[in-house]
């Protein structure tokens, strides 16, 4: 298809947010954990400030934590009012948000990139390529681990599984990859389906990478077309873990 990597520079930043359940987290390195602080501290919530000062604890634990202290309402109030990872992430691990719950997934979907806006990759007529299987390999100079999900439209503008779960409690992961282990995995598209989120051929559809004890990145630049005709697109990835780059593989 290629006859080297294709390195697609980016309109945009494809970063999507901290992945802070990895995370073993300093404040004085990570601003959302800084903010975190100063919240709770204003808010008088000394048991959540704890958490948030503790390099052990997640963002579940910190949100489960707040939720007690100063309750849900004025929990989700913070939250719509700051960083809409807080709202991903209130989503995934707090139970019975009721009235709450339609407004983090908005405020979450905001951190879900125009797939619109993405340069496109030098294909043959600017059309992505059509794979049955899609492919992550971590190339010499990959100097961290990863995981990775599919994302796709199902229909214009309708982003999945965002649309179907924007939880993420059923969101299907790779394995994890390492340089030094499994370098590679590879999965049939339709592995990453999960009830309300349909796949159908044609769809455009792309990785999402998650660097351990790193951020989460949207390949939007690297995409490819679903369709059932036993190819495989492959993306291959390095750089540091604080820079993944991402291209095509010949």
């Amino acid at each position: 298809m290629f006859e080297k990597n294709v390195i697609v520079k980016e309109k945009y930043s494809s970063r999507i947010f901290l992945n802070l359940e990895d995370m073993k987290m300093d404040k004085s390195e990570f601003p959302q954990r800084i903010m975190a602080a100063k919240l709770a501290n204003d808010l008088n919530a000394s048991k959540t400030l704890q958490l948030i000062d503790d390099q052990t604890k997640h963002i579940g634990e910190i949100l489960r934590s707040a939720a007690d202290e100063i309750g849900t309402d004025r929990l989700v109030s913070c939250i719509l009012e700051n960083d809409p990872v807080w709202a991903i992430n209130a989503l995934k691990y707090l139970p019975n948000l009721g009235k709450h719950r339609d407004a983090l997934v908005a405020m979450s979907q905001k951190l879900m990139p125009d797939t619109a806006d993405a340069i496109q990759p030098e294909t043959v007529n600017g059309v992505p390529p059509s794979v049955q299987y899609v492919e992550l390999y971590l190339i010499s100079g990959a100097a961290f681990e990863c995981h990775f999900t599919m994302f796709w439209q199902s229909a214009p503008d309708v982003n999945q599984p965002w649309a179907g779960d924007p939880t993420q409690k059923g969101w299907i992961w790779s394995d994890k990859l390492s340089i030094s282990i499994n370098r590679s995995y590879t999965y049939d598209c339709a592995h990453f389906q999960i009830p309300n989120c349909p796949l159908a051929v044609g769809d455009r559809v792309w990785l999402n990478v998650s660097i351990v004890c790193g951020n989460w990145y949207s390949v939007t630049q690297v995409p490819f077309i679903y369709a059932q005709n036993g190819q495989t697109g492959r993306v291959n990835t390095w750089g540091a873990s604080v820079d993944p780059k991402f291209g095509y593989n010949a």
